[in-house]
């Protein structure tokens, strides 16, 4: 890194039809299932073929398999030091967006009242992550407390 190399973070932008182009280009058999479910989504029989075709697709390494073929498409832009975290969970998220100040400020412009966001500001201080967790997990089921509705 001290001598010039980047990181890949793995963060991109694209156009769905650059994607597209590029899975029909590296993917083509992907690519085909895929137009297949998008013709069939309207049919009677377009969650029997959908779930068969994902039971059945063969397994496909977004970097290796369409990336490093279509290198020449690719752009690289580095970055200043901004820092990391691996947001595999909510727990993480919440963490990440504790450690800067925004977790309240998210939770509140994700539609929560201002006091429940505010006990879950709380619970965090706390050491624990678990009741901004189930806020969090309620926000994408819509649901957050015991049934009640944000």
């Amino acid at each position: 890194m001290a001598r010039g190399a980047l990181c890949n973070t793995f963060v991109f932008v694209a156009k769905s039809a650059t994607l597209w182009r590029m899975f029909r280009q590296t993917a083509p058999d992907l690519y085909l299932t895929f137009e297949m479910i998008r013709v069939m989504q309207n049919s009677l029989h377009a969650a029997l073929f959908t779930t068969h075709a994902y039971e059945t697709m063969p397994a496909l390494n977004f970097s290796r398999d369409v990336c490093e073929p279509l290198a020449s498409w690719l752009r690289v832009l580095p970055m200043p030091e901004c820092g990391w975290s691996d947001w595999g969970c909510e727990e993480r998220i919440l963490a990440s967006l504790q450690q800067i100040g925004k977790l309240e400020e998210c939770l509140i412009r994700l539609g929560q009242r201002k006091a429940v966001a505010q006990d879950h500001v709380s619970a965090v201080r706390g050491g624990t992550l678990e009741a901004s967790t189930r806020v969090f997990t309620g926000l994408r089921t819509g649901v957050t407390r015991k049934g009640a509705e944000p």
